[in-house]
């Protein structure tokens, strides 16, 4: 299983790579990587809550979960594969190489079908509550 810092590494490679190609280091299908912050509220702040979370939402998307290593799980469909990074359980980051499009319906179903999941947002510099 890949550390966090391979993980990382792979999806470098991937961004260089060329389309249609073969996946880097076995993981990552080549192309352009997107980053989706999610916030997350699991029943438990903890990586087992994260967990429990994050496979109830997989089997809800019909997306096979497997986990990679620490707090990090790939989310397999029948078209691409979505990684989840749960090492903050409250804010997950989601990774993939997969057209925008489908990173966007997958995160847009997510939150559509569960109250514990949310997009993330940052506020604009300067913003105050």
């Amino acid at each position: 299983m890949p550390d966090r810092q391979d993980f990382l590494n792979s999806m470098t490679k991937a961004i260089g790579s060329p389309l249609g190609g073969e996946l880097v280091d076995g993981l990552v299908a080549p192309g352009t990587v997107k980053t989706r912050l999610l916030e997350a509220h699991p029943a438990e702040m903890s990586p087992d809550g994260a967990q429990a979370l994050l496979s109830e939402t997989a089997e809800r998307l019909e997306l096979r979960a497997s986990k990679l290593g620490d707090e990090l799980w790939a989310l397999h469909g029948a078209e691409h594969t979505f990684f989840v990074d749960t090492l903050n359980p409250r804010f997950w980051q989601l990774h993939a190489t997969a057209p925008a499009d489908k990173v966007n319906r997958v995160v847009r179903e997510a939150v559509a079908t569960d109250p514990r999941l949310d997009t993330g947002w940052l506020p604009k510099p300067g913003y105050t509550a």
